[in-house]
């Protein structure tokens, strides 16, 4: 596949797969390395940043940095506010995958309605997965270029 070809579904899914092991176990060093493998930790936009303003990242920082800053292009966004209750890296990935889910589902839609943790992984954060690991190929992509 070329640099400028749109993903295939196959690629999502393990961008997907991995991102949601994330979730899972928290965005702590020791798991993204542990279960993002090296995939995401080799993309041309990980590495990028390892070297970039003076800083020297390690992947696994890099790689938390790329999906921290995506999260925040869409953080006004009911996916984006799920990503970041989910994919938190700070005290709130302490915090159990189902207790996450729990306020992620507070925060969704501002608090004007609250929605259950098990809908919460079950329908919205799967797709809210999809999206982000979207967006990161688009970023990888433009790396390449």
């Amino acid at each position: 596949m070329g640099a400028g070809e749109f993903p295939s579904s196959e690629q999502i899914e393990k961008y997907k797969e991995r991102l949601a092991k994330l979730a899972a176990y928290g965005m702590t060093i020791p798991n993204v390395n542990a279960h993002a493998g090296t995939m995401l930790l080799r993309m041309a936009c990980v590495r990028s940043l390892m070297g970039e303003a003076g800083e020297r990242l390690t992947a696994e920082q890099a790689l938390i940095q790329v999906i921290h800053e995506e999260i925040a292009e869409i953080a006004d966004l009911p996916d984006g506010r799920l990503l970041a209750e989910i994919l938190a890296s700070d005290e709130r990935a302490e915090l159990r995958a189902g207790e996450r889910q729990r306020r992620a589902g507070v925060v969704y839609y501002l608090g004007d309605k609250t929605i259950s943790a098990e809908t919460i992984r079950h329908t919205h954060q799967p797709r809210a997965l999809l999206r982000l690991a979207r967006r990161i190929l688009r970023r990888e992509y433009a790396a390449r270029d």
